[in-house]
């Protein structure tokens, strides 16, 4: 079973040790050191900013992290999404053992489905992925997410492929991403 638990200052370690490993810091950047992480992560804890963060667990066990917020609210992030009815996404399985298993998209799914579409005025579920990350893109698409277009991080310095999933689109796709996406 796949749920989610908000995250706590008590996480922090844990999430350090995650944005620490090869398969996370490949995509997430150069690993932050503990001071980092709590100067960006306990604003989020406290509600002193628009994002929430949470522990991804399965079967009761953490797994990783996932975040969600307001495109509106991060407009420098999102300049090419025009969507303030829109949440933004970003998650990392930490356990290497769990990658290329299949729970990508199964927790984007239950994420959009009981935590960003779960507020009335969410209208769009966006990510960025890595165009690289051939399995991150794949597990949006999975969930039912299309494929919009690529665009150039220059914080990032990488192509990243924006993808999307509207509330309307989360009824009419099934978890194989045999409906509603796009390769």
């Amino acid at each position: 079973m796949i749920d989610f638990q908000p995250l706590g200052e008590d996480d922090l370690p844990r999430l350090h040790g995650w944005l620490g490993r090869e398969h996370v810091a490949r995509w997430w950047g150069e690993p932050p050191d503990m001071q980092k992480v709590r100067d960006e992560y306990l604003p989020m804890i406290r509600g002193e900013e628009a994002t929430e963060g949470y522990l991804i667990r399965l079967d009761g066990r953490p797994i990783g992290f996932i975040q969600t917020y307001r495109v509106a609210d991060w407009p420098s992030f999102w300049p090419e999404v025009d969507e303030m009815d829109a949440a933004g996404m970003d998650l990392l399985i930490g356990e290497p053992e769990l990658i290329g298993q299949g729970h990508g998209p199964r927790i984007i799914r239950a994420f959009v489905e009981t935590v960003v579409f779960a507020r009335p005025g969410v209208r769009a579920c966006w990510a960025d992925p890595d165009a690289r990350n051939r399995r991150s893109v794949r597990a949006f698409e999975k969930a039912g997410f299309r494929v919009m277009r690529d665009v150039w991080a220059e914080d990032a310095q990488a192509t990243e492929r924006l993808v999307r999933l509207g509330r309307d689109e989360l009824q009419a796709s099934d978890l194989d991403g045999s409906r509603g996406s796009s390769s």
